[in-house]
């Protein structure tokens, strides 16, 4: 697929264990290991390469469908830029199914939607981390028109006035494939970069999204390759073509529905009858 021809690879990998696929989030940190650190630190020596020269980058993180690991990796990539001493800001856009006060443990009910609707100063929605340099906005209030805060003059003046403030801003938002959220923020961002996951996010799937950022006029950063294996002495090589994609049953993206069958399931060994 020519589209995908210029855009870069990068690997997260992951422990060498059976994947039982979650919202969990992991952070890097010092007791992580030496390839997934690195491959952060070579996503964002990557990512700065591809950036235009500004003052502030805003950078959206977006991903074909759920569970691909969007949210990871948009704050690890944050922490990776603050690692290198620039003030960095993670925001969550993702006003539907927001997850990074939870990642971050963060008690307080002020965040985007609170700050765009006038009922706090913006200070009072940005929190400090755990990480020198990192601060976060959450998602604040779930709103009832999403797509219409996101594209709306608060919206842009608000990031104007971030812009201001810090270095890197990187945009955590929905799924490009279930809902247009991340194309009203992409085409005002610095460029944007999609996550895909190994065995699950399937070449059409990858396609769409990337055709629909393009539509948009979003510069397509790259993307990441997530749950990547760690063969060949840590270094994971590409091969074309990715496992058969299948939806989450019973699951939901604030009020859109999406299933999944039952392939993606761990088989469980069948044991012969009367042994134990």
């Amino acid at each position: 697929m020519k589209l995908l021809n210029n855009l870069m690879f990068e690997s997260m990998f992951r422990a060498r264990r059976k994947i039982h696929y979650s919202r969990e989030t992991h952070l890097v940190d010092e007791k992580s290991s030496f390839n997934l650190k690195e491959s952060y630190k070579s996503g964002r020596t990557n990512t700065i390469f591809s950036l235009p020269q500004e003052k502030c980058s805003v950078i959206v993180l977006t991903s074909s469908w759920p569970m691909e690991g969007k949210t990871t990796n948009c704050i690890n990539l944050g922490i990776a830029f603050a690692q290198t001493g620039a003030k960095t800001l993670i925001l969550d856009a993702d006003l539907r199914k927001p997850r990074v006060a939870k990642v971050f443990k963060l008690q307080t009910k002020f965040g985007l939607t609170n700050a765009l609707r006038k009922f706090c100063e913006i200070k009072e929605a940005i929190h400090p981390t755990q990480y020198d340099n990192l601060f976060v906005m959450p998602s604040g209030h779930i709103p009832p028109n999403p797509a219409e805060l996101l594209s709306s003059v608060e919206m842009k003046e608000l990031l104007a006035q971030l812009k201001e403030e810090y270095q890197y801003i990187l945009v955590d938002t929905p799924p490009v494939n279930l809902l247009t959220d991340a194309l009203l923020l992409a085409k005002e961002a610095s460029g944007s970069i999609v996550v895909a996951r190994q065995g699950i996010t399937d070449h059409k799937s990858l396609s769409d999204a990337l055709e629909k950022l393009k539509f948009s006029e979003s510069k397509i950063l790259g993307f990441v390759l997530n749950d990547a294996s760690e063969e060949r002495s840590g270094y994971y090589k590409y091969r074309s073509g990715y496992g058969k994609y299948n939806y989450y049953k019973n699951k939901y993206y604030g009020s859109y529905e999406y299933t999944q069958s039952e392939a993606e399931k761990p088989e469980i060994e069948k044991k012969p009858k009367g042994k134990k």
